[in-house]
């Protein structure tokens, strides 16, 4: 019988350590619901992306780019997935809490789900860049957190390029923990 209740702590000990980690790597890639357009999650980037329907802008630049537009309303699951062709250079995000003075928080990685949890997202983490640098740092393989403050109407800004980076190479999914 004492070899059976110190397997139990053992065992108790084990899964303390190691619970945290299972939780996190039963989220997979398919967890993430796809938004190709606006609040769109049913049909496919390219139908919903046609180049010829894009809205053509300068950013600052001497030459014309296309511009996607994604928009997600009454989004409760918090783990969103939006495409970035290839050839993108900038990259601006908005999130709203409208009424909900809860805080704001957010991972974001390219071609990876975030690897950071919700939970040790903190103030630490409010006020970073609101340049191109958030894209760049994407497509540099880091995970980029966001913090706000709880507060009516809260609103989360996670860019605003000032200025377009070279295009991107490679197109891929960028994952939110929102």
């Amino acid at each position: 019988m004492a070899i059976f209740k110190y397997f139990v702590i053992a065992f108790a000990w084990i899964v303390s350590i190691l619970a945290p980690g299972v939780v996190n790597a039963q989220v997979t890639k398919a967890d993430y619901r796809a938004v190709v357009g606006i609040n769109s999650t049913n049909s496919n980037f390219k139908s919903a992306q046609i180049p010829g329907n894009l809205q053509s802008v300068a950013l600052g630049t001497t030459y014309l780019v296309k511009r996607i537009d994604y928009e997600v309303f009454g989004d409760s699951f918090g783990r969103l997935k939006f495409f970035l062709p290839p050839g993108t250079v900038a990259f601006n995000a908005n999130l709203y809490y409208y009424l909900a003075p809860q805080e704001g928080k957010a991972a974001l990685r390219l071609y990876e789900q975030p690897e950071m949890p919700l939970s040790q997202i903190s103030a630490t983490h409010a006020g970073g860049p609101l340049n191109e640098s958030v894209l760049q740092n994407l497509i540099d393989g880091r995970e980029v957190f966001y913090y706000t403050p709880g507060a009516p109407a809260n609103s989360m800004l996670l860019s605003s390029p000032d200025n377009p980076i070279a295009p991107m190479v490679n197109g891929g999914y960028f994952y939110g923990n929102f």
